[in-house]
């Protein structure tokens, strides 16, 4: 069954050369920009921002929406009806830089690399009745040079790269708020805004199939969101960038075989409490060639994130080689004070039953925090000010039942990635990051200030767990930049520049370094 499913997944993208509009995660910071408006009082309270990406019937209107003096419009070509037809989707380039060593996350394609990298896409986004097809590849770049390591961290690279990949593309039928389809998109599940536990757009978009709601579904109970998918995750060996260690490239429980990933993230919004969402997502992940050791019903093999919580109620669980990841999260929206708190909260294991989850509730757990403050000021400006925790280092439960490192747990070496980039929160596999920036906002425009604290693997599991030089010489990365948004006719442009010192670089006890870090995004609206 799982061949039919390979073969299905690589005709489907075939397909896609003829062909969902969805809004891209991260694009120019728009989905944020949208989010905003809720603080704002200026859109509906319904929509959760926890599942994306964010739809819309026209992409026109999330320009007006943000800057209602703005000149920007999609080009269209209509049919005769004037609702189904053709649109051209922007230019985007998008280029990276690191002085020093890898640096920054949340870049789709993009690499943990030194030096310079870029990525360039556009496409176009065809709609006929139910059936809507996005086709937006992307070609990347990366001279990818050698950086300082040691061996803990990094090794020698394979030189430049280049890529072209399907991008933000999407095949889909929509009925009503419900979409299936198959995609190559980015998805980003749960409330945070600079790191996801589960889904986010570190890593490049992978094969999958999905079945979605595209806007909040009102029931007499409340608003739910949805989405469950199955794909396909794979493992490219020309990256050795120090997303893992020399332990785990030369284990033998090491496979470079792709993996199936199911995944399923739902939110709720009650009736009798506006503005504040509560919601959960699922992941199990298995190797290609384990397909045979799972149960040969249809629902265990292929959707077991509908299967029991704790592994007492499923038969064998430890028998079927597959790691799994869920969390709970919820994100409560001010609206009136143009304010919003949320948090997520996520397990790295599967609890044995109800006494295991009683007696060691914090094992394997990770979690995130956040914040936002939107103040208005005269003129319709604004400012913003945003806080967020990730923690992801073993807390002290790890003396009695070590857990390693978040996303790594036991069977799948490779952990929750694909193309060995995290899927999740991308600053790195046990780390813990506070951020905080304050900006101007008016309209698009955007400009403001951001400090950042990362404490590299705190507790020291890198691969054999068992280093204390790691935790002996903690690597902490401290940054101060600057970020703006701008646009100009149908030009638009981002920029985000930090200034990382890093201490104790690569858990080297006194080996402070200095590290530049740009990332600039132009687009053209055709």
């Amino acid at each position: 069954m799982h061949r039919f499913l390979k073969q299905m997944l690589f005709f489907s993208f075939v397909v896609l050369k003829l062909s969902a509009q969805t809004f891209p995660v991260g694009q120019f910071e728009l989905d944020g920009s949208v989010r905003n408006l809720q603080l704002m009082g200026r859109i509906t309270n319904t929509q959760s921002f926890t599942v994306r990406p964010i739809y819309n019937s026209s992409n026109d209107s999330f320009f007006y929406l943000i800057d209602s003096s703005s000149k920007i419009g999609f080009k269209k070509i209509r049919l005769k009806d004037g609702k189904n037809g053709l649109t051209i989707l922007p230019l985007n380039w998008t280029s990276k830089f690191n002085s020093h060593h890898p640096y920054g996350w949340n870049d789709e394609i993009m690499i943990a690399a030194k030096g310079y990298q870029t990525n360039l896409s556009t496409g176009v986004h065809l709609k006929l009745g139910p059936l809507s097809a996005q086709f937006q590849p992307s070609y990347f770049y990366a001279a990818n040079p050698n950086f300082e390591n040691n061996y803990y961290y990094g090794e020698e690279t394979n030189g430049s790269q280049s890529k072209l990949t399907l991008g933000q593309s999407s095949l889909r039928i929509n009925a009503g708020p419900f979409s299936l389809g198959i995609s190559n998109e980015n998805l980003w599940w749960g409330p945070g805004q600079y790191s996801a536990l589960l889904l986010s757009n570190n890593a490049p978009g992978f094969k999958h199939i999905t079945f979605n709601s595209t806007r909040p579904i009102k029931t007499p109970i409340g608003h739910f969101e949805f989405q469950i998918i199955g794909g396909r995750l794979e493992e490219d060996t020309l990256q050795t960038n120090g997303l893992y260690e020399n332990f785990f490239l030369k284990s033998k429980s090491f496979k470079k075989d792709w993996r199936y990933m199911n995944g399923m993230v739902i939110s709720f919004q009650p009736v009798f409490l506006k503005g504040f969402f509560i919601g959960a997502t699922r992941s199990f992940q298995l190797y290609g060639e384990d397909f045979d050791l799972q149960d040969p019903s249809f629902m265990q093999k292929y959707i077991p994130v509908l299967s029991a919580l704790f592994k007492n109620k499923t038969v064998n669980e430890d028998a079927k080689a597959r790691d799994q990841q869920l969390s709970i999260f919820a994100r409560w929206l001010l609206d009136k004070a143009h304010s919003e708190f949320y948090f997520e909260y996520g397990y790295n294991d599967h609890k044995a039953n109800l006494r295991d989850f009683a007696l060691a509730p914090v094992h394997a757990s990770a979690y995130i925090v956040g914040a936002k403050k939107l103040i208005p000021i005269p003129k319709n400006e604004w400012v913003e000010l945003n806080f967020e925790l990730t923690q992801m280092a073993q807390n002290n439960d790890y003396l009695v039942r070590n857990a390693g490192n978040w996303y790594i747990h036991g069977l799948i070496s490779q952990g929750l990635t694909n193309q060995r980039q995290i899927l999740g929160a991308g600053s790195g596999m046990g780390n813990n990051v506070q951020t905080f920036s304050a900006a101007w906002i008016y309209g698009f425009k955007k400009l403001g200030i951001k400090l950042q604290r990362i404490q590299q693997d705190p507790r020291g599991f890198r691969g054999d767990f068992s280093s204390l030089a790691l935790t002996n010489n903690p690597w902490n990365d401290f940054s101060i930049g600057l970020f703006g948004r701008w646009n100009y006719r149908k030009w638009m442009a981002s920029v985000d520049i930090q200034q990382v010192s890093s201490k104790n670089y690569a858990w080297s006890v006194g080996n402070s370094k200095s590290n530049f870090y740009g990332l600039l995004n132009i687009g053209y609206i055709w």
